[in-house]
């Protein structure tokens, strides 16, 4: 379940409100080679010159107003001069609010309400949800209904034709499942009736070869003196 807060700025960018995303920029990080002159020697930026103006547009784009300097300072604190090499990770660098330079070390800003590091061509982004919405951007959704408000024809036309192919593919389902079991139904009619004529011609068999064998019993049967010899004549 997603909650919808609504409020000012500066209440929705309080600290328990700020989560930490990585973008991942690489392939936003390759500089295009120029052909447009033969032999020409072209300077093609680096990717870290190209994500540090990525940042910069993130910052000046994006919710400008996250990544002003902090309400103690009148403006960003940017380096001075190249990091040492015999410092190491704790150069000038380390304090400043803005680098968009990543010759002078890794490409920051920190605001009021936001942040941005940059770790090779992964832009990691420190801020509330209003500001990294408006770097990913927003989902679509189906606009709002006010009161009566009839949607777009477009939109009622689609939904028509959406329930007339379901309509449609419900009805095809239907006759098929009825065919189906249709088909079931003379299978074991025609099943009922093989059996019912088999049993038929078993029992005329038996009643046949029963009858066969009576009169042969009758024929082998010898006849008796008092049916063979005539009635005597009465006078």
């Amino acid at each position: 379940m997603e909650i919808l807060e609504v409020g000012l700025r500066k209440d929705l960018a309080r600290d328990s409100a700020r989560v930490a995303r990585a973008y991942e920029a690489t392939d936003l990080a390759i500089d295009p080679p120029n052909f447009s002159g033969s032999g020409a020697l072209h300077s093609r930026r680096t990717p870290a010159e190209i994500t540090a103006e990525h940042v910069r547009m993130i910052s000046t784009h994006c919710e400008p107003e996250a990544f002003r300097p902090l309400p103690m300072r009148s403006k960003h604190d940017t380096p001075t001069r190249a990091p040492s090499p015999t410092l190491g990770a704790r150069d000038p660098n380390d304090d400043a609010t803005l680098n968009l330079d990543p010759s002078r070390g890794p490409v920051r800003i920190k605001g009021q309400w936001a942040s941005i590091q940059t770790k090779q061509t992964t832009i990691v982004v420190w801020a509330p949800d209003f500001v990294h919405r408006a770097i990913e951007g927003y989902e679509s959704a189906p606009p709002p209904r006010i009161g009566n408000q009839r949607p777009p024809a477009s939109d009622l036309r689609s939904a028509r034709v959406q329930r007339r192919r379901e309509r449609s593919q419900q009805t095809r389902k239907a006759q098929s499942e009825r065919r189906r079991s249709e088909a079931r139904a003379n299978r074991g009619s025609l099943a009922c009736a093989a059996a019912r004529a088999a049993r038929t011609e078993v029992t005329a068999r038996a009643t046949l070869r029963a009858q066969g064998c009576a009169r042969a019993s009758f024929l082998k049967t010898p006849l008796s003196d008092e049916t063979s010899s005539p009635a005597p004549a009465t006078g």
